[in-house]
This record gives structure tokens, C-alpha cells and sequence, in this order.
């Protein structure tokens, strides 16, 4: 399929470039294992990284573009193998244009547990919900993985971060720049939870506590916004 690509999609294309390229430096993933897309709200079309590219090599014209079913508008490179999940997660989410996918070790340690991971910490708040979960096992890259995190999704619509089985972990939020902090909160999260197993019993935070903890910030006169225009 071949089709114009609008500014805005171009916009996300170097978008997209940027936060993966920060994946391997930020420790939330290893070669180039995990996958980075946004969705344009107006076009409806997807940027979404390359299968198997180096991160580091990446560049916005590596990006493929692909529209809601995943056609390829314009892809240099084919697209991820793990596509499925994105275009489910859009299809499930009107309102939320990005997702993070990492392999960061912590949260991967408790997917291969097939151990959610409970709120216990202001890192956890933005998950939206009191655990992160896991999926049933999938084999990565397949469609059924995409049907795998549907499933979850099903039982936690309010979660906005979830752990694939023996996999990783995925983030989804408004923009980039909310999934990739949302995706390096997970990662954080499970690091406390770790360290604190390995001291005693974590005292988990209730539904009561997240709440007024959610609604105590929400209340905080706003802040300048970065020159991105990332919240």
C-alpha cells in the first residue's frame, strides 16, 4: 500500500526513533529485544520500530508506518513481529496512542515467575490498578500474544501496564513520553518489590491508599510542560 504519510506521522516516526533508542542505555532492554510504536489520533496511522534492528543504528526513516490492520503504509524494514499487540492495544484503547514494549530484568524475572507484581510504591500508581499482571503464556511474535494480552485485558481494563509471560512487560498511555515513564516505573517497581522480598514481607498498598495517593496529585497546581510536549 502506498499513501501519503501526514507531518504529524513523520513527527511521531522521529518520536518513535528517539525513545528506543533509549531503551538499551536506560537498562530497559538488551540487543534488540522489545518494540516502540505511536499512534497518530487523527490518520489513525501506527509508527512502529523495525524486527530485529539495532537500536542503536536506528533512525526515523527505519520507522515503519502501518495502518489500524497493520498494512504497511511505508515500512523500509518490516515491521516488528510483535505488531498484533500493538494494533490489539489501539483497538482496544481509543484514547491512548503509544506502547512500550521492554525486556528490562526485574519485571521479566517476575513474568517468568508468572508473579504479578502489587502496588507498593508511588512508581506503581500510574499502572491504574493494585497489581501489575501477567498474560498467559504466548509464543513472542505470534498473533496469539496480542490475544494473550487482550485476555488480561479483559479481566483488568483499568491496568495500563501489564507483564507478558516469560517475556517482558508492556506499557500503553496518551503519548510516548507517559509510556516510556510508565515502562521505566514497572521496571522500578519490581526492583523495590525484589529487594524487598529478599528483606521480608513488602506491606502492600490497598485500592483506599492508591486513590487518595492518585487523587492527592491530581491536585497539584500543573507544571510547565517539557519543550516535547510530553505530560
Amino acid at each position: 500500500m502506498t499513501r501519503p504519510v501526514p507531518p504529524a506521522v513523520e513527527a511521531l516516526a522521529e518520536a518513535v526513533c528517539a525513545v528506543a533508542r533509549r531503551l538499551a542505555p536506560d537498562g530497559l532492554t538488551v540487543a534488540t529485544a522489545g518494540n516502540v510504536s505511536a499512534r497518530d489520533p487523527e490518520s489513525g496511522l501506527i509508527a512502529v520500530t523495525p524486527s530485529g534492528f539495532p537500536y542503536e543504528a536506528l533512525t526515523p526513516a527505519d520507522i515503519a508506518i502501518v495502518d489500524p490492520e497493520g498494512r504497511t503504509v511505508r515500512a523500509p524494514h518490516r515491521p516488528t513481529s510483535e505488531l498484533a499487540l500493538h494494533t490489539m492495544t489501539y483497538a482496544r484503547f481509543a484514547d491512548l496512542h503509544a506502547v512500550v514494549h521492554v525486556h528490562s530484568p526485574y519485571a521479566t524475572a517476575f513474568s517468568v515467575l508468572r508473579r504479578p507484581i502489587p502496588l507498593i510504591s508511588n512508581e506503581g500508581l500510574g499502572v491504574g490498578a493494585l497489581r501489575i499482571e501477567v498474560t498467559e503464556f504466548a509464543t513472542p511474535g505470534s498473533v496469539a500474544l496480542g490475544r494473550a494480552a487482550m485476555a488480561l485485558l479483559d479481566r483488568a481494563p483499568r491496568t495500563r501496564a501489564f507483564l507478558l509471560a516469560n517475556h517482558g512487560a508492556v506499557a500503553v498511555a496518551r503519548n510516548l513520553g507517559a509510556a516510556y515513564r510508565l515502562a521505566a516505573s514497572v521496571e522500578w517497581e519490581a526492583r523495590i518489590y525484589h529487594l524487598a522480598l529478599a528483606v521480608g514481607e513488602p506491606i502492600l498498598l490497598d485500592q483506599a491508599q492508591m486513590d487518595e495517593a492518585v487523587a492527592h496529585y491530581l491536585d497539584l497546581p500543573p507544571v510547565e510542560r517539557s519543550p516535547s510536549g510530553d505530560e
